[in-house]
C-alpha cells in the first residue's frame, strides 16, 4: 500500500497490503477476505508492504506456516478493523485438463467455460490456476488468474503449445513470460537460479496429496 493509496483511504500513515483480487475456493476466499481489503497484520506481526521486497517478505512468512494451521489476519474494510482466521491450504490436486510445470505453477486450457466464468479477454493462451507461495513464479509476480500468452519469444495459443514451449526451454536460469492480467499485458521474469537451493518452507515436509 503506497502513500498515495493511504491518502486516498483517508489515513496517510496507514500501512498494509491491498487485496486486488480473491479467487473462489482459495483459503483467502474461504476466510472471507475480499478485494479492497487492506491486510495490516498477519499472525500478530504488522504487515508493512510498500515495496516489492516487503511483499516478498509477506509471502515468505505465509509460506513458512504448516498446511492446515490457522492464523489470524487483521484487516481494514470500509475503514473498520476486522479480524479473520485463515487456514493455510494445501496445494490443489492437478486435474486431467491442467498442467503442472517444473517451476511451481499450474496452468490449464482456456475452455469456453473458463473464458466465460473468469471473464477473460482472450481465448488464446493458458490460464494460470495455481502459483506456489514463495516460489520463483510467485516472487517474479505471476498470479493465479493470469493468462500466459508467450513463453520467451514463442506465442502460446493453447495448452499443447505451452507444454511444447516449456519442454523447449529446459532448465533455464531465467524464464520470461508475457501475460494478460485483466485487460493489461505485462512481462513476468522468473529467477530460477536459486530454485534448487534448500528450502526453509515448512510445508515441504507435509503431504500434498
Amino acid at each position: 500500500l503506497n502513500r498515495s493509496y493511504a491518502k486516498f483511504y483517508g489515513n496517510p500513515s496507514l500501512q498494509g497490503l491491498l487485496v486486488a483480487d480473491v479467487y473462489p475456493g482459495q483459503p483467502a476466499a474461504k476466510a472471507g477476505i475480499k478485494p479492497g481489503d487492506i491486510i495490516v497484520e498477519f499472525d500478530g506481526k504488522p504487515v508493512a508492504a510498500e515495496t516489492e521486497d516487503d511483499l516478498n517478505k509477506f509471502t515468505v512468512d505465509v509460506s513458512q506456516v504448516a498446511i492446515g494451521q490457522k492464523k489470524q489476519i487483521k484487516l481494514i474494510r470500509d475503514g473498520k478493523p476486522i479480524t479473520l482466521a485463515v487456514t493455510i491450504g494445501q496445494k490443489p490436486k492437478v486435474k486431467a485438463d491442467e498442467y503442472e510445470t517444473d517451476f511451481d505453477f499450474t496452468v490449464e486450457e482456456i475452455t469456453d467455460n473458463t473464458y466465460r466464468d473468469y471473464l477473460l479477454e482472450t481465448k488464446e493462451g493458458v490460464y494460470v490456476r495455481y502459483v506456489e507461495i514463495g516460489s520463483p513464479a510467485n516472487k517474479g509476480g505471476l498470479e493465479s488468474g493470469d493468462v500466459i500468452v508467450k513463453v520467451g519469444d514463442k506465442p502460446i495459443r493453447n495448452l499443447p503449445e505451452f507444454k511444447e514451449a516449456m519442454k523447449a526451454v529446459g532448465k533455464p536460469d531465467y524464464l520470461l513470460l508475457r501475460i494478460l492480467r485483466g485487460k493489461n499485458y505485462a512481462f513476468v521474469l522468473l529467477d530460477l537460479t536459486d530454485k534448487d537451493k534448500p528450502s526453509t518452507d515448512k510445508r515441504n515436509n507435509n503431504s500434498r496429496n
